[in-house]
C-alpha cells in the first residue's frame, strides 16, 4: 500500500504544480522501473553477461539521478527527455546483447510507448525515429560481431512490430494529449469564473455593507448574513452577535404571525409587500420599521432577503407636525 500511496502522490503532485499530468507519469516510471532493471541487472552479471548487466546498471544510475532531479523539480521539460534516452539506452543494450534467448528485440518493440507516453506525441516520433535509426546502424555495424544471434527474419518481424507499436503509440499520445488540454483549458475557466465569482460577491458584499438601510438575509428562520447597517439598527455588538439568530427574536410578538404568513407566500413564489412593522432590538427596545422582503438564491439554497428603515423619528416627527396643525386649526 505504501508503494502505491507513493506512486499516487508523484501523480497527484503533477496537478499540484498546475503542470501537464505527464510530468506524473516521468516519476512514476522512474519509481516503478528501476527496481526491475537493478534485479535484471544482478541477475545478467551472476550468469556471466557482462555487457548488458553494465548497461542495466548504468541504467539505474541515470535512473536514480532522474528520480533526484525530479524530486527537485529540477527542469521538467528536459528530465522527460533524458528518461525516454536512458529507455532506449537500455533497450538498445537488449537489441544488441540479445538476451537469454536470443530475443532482446521484443523489448525495442516497447520504446514507442515509453517515448510517446514520457516525451509526448512530438518529441515521441521523433525518438522513435531516432532509435530506429540507431538499431538499423548498430546492427549493420556489428552484423559480423558474435554479439548478433538475429536472422534477417527475426529481425525484419521485429521492424514491423516496431513501426506498428509507433503508429499506435503516437495516435494514442495524440488523443491523450487533446484530452489533456480540454480538460487545463476547463480547469483554466472554470478558475477565472470562480476568481470572478468571488470578486463579484465581495464587491456586492462592499456595496451592501455601505448602505445605509439594514439589510438581512435568512434560510430556515435563522439569520446567515447581516450588514453593517443591520447590526446598528438592531443594536448588535458586530455581525457574529446576530448570525445564527432567530429572526422571530428580533420581531415584537404582536407581528410574528405577519412575519410567518409573509414567509409561506414568499416559498410558494408570491410577492409580499412593503409593510410596517415593530422589531426588538437585542436589549429589548421595541421599534416601528418598514420593512420589505423577497426570495433570493444565497449560496446556492433558496433563502429571503429582508430590507429594513427605522421610521421611529419619522413617525415620530408626523405625529408632532399632525399635532400642530390639529392646534392651528383649533387656534384659528
Amino acid at each position: 500500500m505504501s508503494v502505491i500511496g507513493g506512486l499516487r502522490r508523484l501523480l497527484l503532485s503533477a496537478d499540484e504544480l498546475e503542470i501537464s499530468p505527464s510530468y506524473g507519469v516521468i516519476g512514476c516510471a522512474l519509481v516503478w522501473s528501476m527496481p526491475f532493471a537493478a534485479v535484471i541487472g544482478v541477475v545478467d552479471l551472476w550468469f556471466g553477461r557482462y555487457f548488458m548487466g553494465t548497461v542495466d546498471l548504468l541504467t539505474v544510475a541515470g535512473g536514480i539521478l532522474c528520480l533526484w532531479l525530479y524530486m527537485r523539480r529540477y527542469r521538467l521539460d528536459m528530465l522527460r527527455h533524458i528518461v525516454v534516452f536512458l529507455s532506449g539506452f537500455i533497450f538498445l543494450g537488449a537489441l544488441l546483447d540479445g538476451g537469454l534467448v536470443g530475443a532482446g528485440f521484443i523489448w525495442s518493440i516497447g520504446f514507442p510507448v515509453a517515448a510517446c507516453f514520457i516525451a509526448g506525441s512530438r518529441s515521441g516520433i521523433c525518438w522513435i525515429a531516432a532509435y530506429a535509426l540507431c538499431a538499423a546502424l548498430a546492427l549493420y555495424l556489428l552484423r559480423d560481431s558474435a554479439m548478433m544471434h538475429y536472422d534477417p527474419a527475426r529481425l525484419g518481424y521485429g521492424f514491423v512490430a516496431y513501426a506498428m507499436f509507433a503508429g499506435f503509440a503516437y495516435f494514442t499520445a495524440l488523443t491523450r494529449e487533446m484530452r489533456e488540454g480540454l480538460l487545463l483549458e476547463a480547469r483554466r475557466e472554470l478558475q477565472e469564473r470562480t476568481e470572478r465569482l468571488a470578486e463579484s460577491e465581495r464587491n456586492y458584499r462592499a456595496v451592501l455593507d455601505t448602505t445605509p438601510n439594514a439589510i438581512g438575509v435568512h434560510r430556515d428562520g435563522r439569520w446567515i448574513y447581516v450588514n453593517q447597517a443591520a447590526v446598528r439598527l438592531f443594536a448588535a455588538s458586530g455581525e457574529e452577535d446576530m448570525l445564527g439568530d432567530a429572526v422571530v427574536d428580533y420581531v415584537h410578538p404582536d407581528h410574528r404571525g405577519m412575519l410567518a404568513e409573509r414567509i409561506e407566500q414568499m416559498r410558494r413564489g408570491n410577492s409580499v409587500p412593503l409593510v410596517e412593522e415593530k422589531l426588538l432590538r437585542r436589549n429589548g427596545e421595541v421599534f416601528e420599521a418598514e420593512v420589505q422582503a423577497c426570495p433570493v438564491v444565497y449560496q446556492g439554497r433558496r433563502a429571503f432577503l429582508t430590507i429594513c428603515r427605522d421610521i421611529t423619528e419619522c413617525k415620530r416627527h408626523a405625529q408632532e407636525l399632525s399635532d400642530l396643525r390639529s392646534q392651528l386649526e383649533h387656534a384659528q
